[in-house]
């Protein structure tokens, strides 16, 4: 049996062509927030030196379950050259994969409307251009040390791997907003930015939503019973919601 996921080793013996699949594993990842929280899903920027000449270009992993080809929009010998691109794969921020199991992810159903999401989106922030500042975006994180501190060489230097908000269906709403609710809860036990990204599902095709819940990742048990009773009429969705159950009953 091939294996699904990969090291930077496997990556460095595969030779200098080929691609180089990774997955978003932000909500699964060591790095925290700058309160010490765990991140929830978001998209990645990472820096990646240039050839020639100073300072880097940004690879962009989008917040979605789909992979992504690093290799198709920088050389492999670039990618593991940079050392931020191997801070991300070494804290768990990417996961590495095999072109086997990426092509069965991209094979999944939904998959093509997700796509076609990311290209809608990548569309709509290209056209916005600068009239909305990446500053309002961003996320700041840490990457532990050793000793499980916060690991920054210089507090003043900007992180050269970033770690922004919440896209998608919460991107109406100001990371401040976010933020500010983030370590808060309502009568229900339930963060405010979770009931939000909740509600805006209501209105989704069954296979939006399913996607949405895909790019997310992380929820908690009572947030899976809150999606539960509140998505109705969306089977594919509120199947696989009831099989995170049964294998969340069944680990414990």
């Amino acid at each position: 049996m091939n294996k699904r996921f990969l090291t930077l080793t496997d990556i460095e013996n595969s030779g200098d062509r080929g691609s180089v699949w990774v997955l978003n594993n932000a909500h699964a990842s060591d790095v925290t927030s700058h309160d010490g929280s765990p991140l929830q899903s978001a998209k990645i920027l990472i820096s990646v030196p240039n050839v020639n000449g100073p300072g880097g270009s940004p690879l962009v992993i989008d917040q979605t379950w789909l992979p992504l080809d690093a290799a198709s929009f920088f050389q492999k010998n670039r990618l593991l050259a940079s050392s931020d691109f191997r801070k991300a794969v070494s804290t768990n921020l990417l996961r590495l994969i095999s072109d086997e199991y990426a092509a069965e992810l991209l094979e999944q159903e939904g998959a093509e409307e997700e796509r076609q999401r990311l290209i809608h989106k990548r569309r709509h922030v290209a056209q916005a251009g600068a009239s909305r500042k990446i500053s309002k975006e961003l996320v700041e994180v840490f990457i532990p040390d050793s000793n499980g501190r916060p690991e920054k060489e210089n507090e003043n230097e900007d992180e050269d791997v970033q770690v922004y908000g919440p896209d998608s269906y919460e991107e109406e709403n100001t990371a401040a907003i976010i933020a500010a609710s983030a370590n808060s809860v309502d009568e229900d036990g339930l963060r405010p930015s979770f009931k939000m990204f909740a509600e805006k599902l209501v209105s989704e095709s069954d296979i939006t939503t399913l996607n949405a819940i895909r790019s997310r990742a992380k929820f908690t048990r009572k947030e899976i019973r809150y999606l539960i009773d509140t998505i109705k009429n969306k089977p594919k969705t509120l199947a696989a919601l009831k099989e995170r159950v049964s294998k969340v009953k069944k680990a414990a």
